[in-house]
This record gives C-alpha cells, sequence and structure tokens, in this order.
C-alpha cells in the first residue's frame, strides 16, 4: 500500500479500470506530464483544487478518497494541512478538539487505541471516562 500521495496517484492510476497513464492523467487534469512525474517522485504536491480532481478521478473501494486527503496532507511540509474530512470534524465538533488535546496532554500512545476498517462512532461516555483521568487500556477493555 502506498506510503506517500505520489505512489498513491501512481498505484491508483495503474489499479484504474481501465489504467490511466501518466499522459492520460496529465491532459484530463490540464496539466503537463513532467507535473505528475514530479507529484509521483513525491518533489511536489498538486493544488488543493488539482487534489480534489485527482482524488475524483482515482478514488475507488482500493484507494478511498480519505486515503488520498491523508497522504496529501502528511506529505505537506506545512502542519496546519490536515485532510478535509478532519479539518471539518475539527472544525465543528469542540468535544473531539477536546478529546485530542487531552490525548496529546496525556502523552497517550497509538497502542492504546485501536482502530479497525469499521471504526466505532465517537462515543462520549469513553471520551468523559478518559477525561475523568482513567487509564486508555482501562477504557478500550471496557466498551460503554
Amino acid at each position: 500500500m502506498a506510503q506517500t500521495y505520489g505512489q498513491l496517484i501512481k498505484e491508483a492510476r495503474c489499479y484504474h479500470d481501465p489504467p490511466i497513464s501518466s499522459k492520460e492523467l496529465a491532459t484530463l487534469l490540464g496539466v503537463s506530464p513532467p507535473f505528475i512525474t514530479d507529484i509521483e517522485k513525491s518533489r511536489r504536491l498538486p493544488s488543493l483544487d488539482k487534489q480534489k480532481q485527482i482524488k475524483q478521478l482515482l478514488a475507488c473501494n482500493q484507494y478511498p478518497e480519505e486515503l488520498f486527503d491523508d497522504l496529501a496532507a502528511n506529505d505537506n511540509p506545512d502542519i496546519r494541512i490536515v485532510a478535509e474530512d478532519i479539518a471539518q470534524s475539527l472544525r465543528t465538533t469542540p468535544a473531539l478538539r477536546e478529546m485530542l488535546r487531552t490525548i496529546r496532554l496525556k502523552h497517550l500512545r497509538s497502542e492504546f487505541f485501536s482502530v479497525s476498517p469499521s471504526v466505532e462512532p465517537f462515543n462520549e461516555a469513553k471520551y468523559r471516562a478518559l477525561m475523568d483521568g482513567l487509564e486508555c487500556s482501562e477504557i478500550l477493555s471496557n466498551p460503554i
């Protein structure tokens, strides 16, 4: 599985049915073929508008839209850039912002959290328990 945005673009266009060449992708996006090569070799990132176009053209079950957003944000040197769906959730959900800050301040590590393809929805009770000082392992081992 792709580790960078450029790798994702190359894999997704080759996986596409029918496969899309870098030249075809460049034509569809209205850019030059070397621009696509630069993206795939992680030399540059496209503008947000071009990222949306790429996502619309190449996203599928194997390469979901969120993966395009996550890898583009991860490859961006500007730490203020985050995936669009995450940014929207953070803007509109104060409890989510508070939870993330608490996790950061308590130095909780990723192994305390289980991530699966079917991520369970935000659980207010688990969040409140975390805020009250329970250890993450206790919260996750006792579903509420």
